[in-house]
């Protein structure tokens, strides 16, 4: 087990690796201010991505996320969220997320929303490294940041007090190493 260890990580350290996401351990949240009380907690449940590491640094991210799929615990407001006052399902098909450039524990990225592509800042976290017990290697980080809904057009009509202008985006992935 040990040798597999080290093999893979002097591997990372050569090769930025392809990794793909455990769904069932990932997360692509958001958290909404409601009357400026209460935080509303979403995440979508479908999703593509691409992801290339190199010495615990992503080298390539890019997303492809399924807006249909947001998922708030509460289906009025989800039908709401897919309409066209907000995500608007029926027009625009996919929410888009591709990184530029990584610097100083941030990844920067363009992120494309109804047909807004605007340019964004995530802070970085590097979670660890860990062999499951099946003997897979599991790699976690988290995305943290906050957009400006108006920004990408998201519920212009929603006045603030209702609806937080500003909405933090968190994202939770596992890795598996691709063999």
């Amino acid at each position: 087990m040990k040798i597999i260890s080290i093999l893979f990580f002097i591997t990372n350290l050569i090769f930025a690796k392809a990794l793909i996401v455990d769904e069932s351990h990932s997360n692509i949240g958001f958290t909404a201010k409601h009357l400026g009380i209460t935080n509303i907690f979403g995440n979508f449940n479908n999703y593509t991505t691409e992801i290339k590491m190199k010495n615990k640094i992503p080298t390539v991210i890019t997303a492809k996320i399924d807006p249909n799929s947001v998922f708030t615990k509460n289906e009025s407001r989800d039908r709401t969220l897919r309409s066209d006052v907000f995500f608007d399902t029926k027009n625009f098909k996919s929410i888009d997320f591709k990184m530029t450039k990584f610097q100083e524990d941030t990844v920067y990225a363009i992120l494309t929303i109804k047909g807004v592509s605007l340019p964004i800042k995530l802070s970085y976290k590097y979670n660890g490294e860990k062999i499951d017990k099946s003997g897979t290697n599991k790699i976690g980080f988290s995305l943290y940041g906050t957009i400006n809904r108006l920004d990408f057009n998201i519920g212009e009509k929603y006045p603030t007090e209702l609806v937080n202008d500003e909405i933090k985006i968190t994202i939770d992935l596992q890795l598996i190493s691709q063999k």
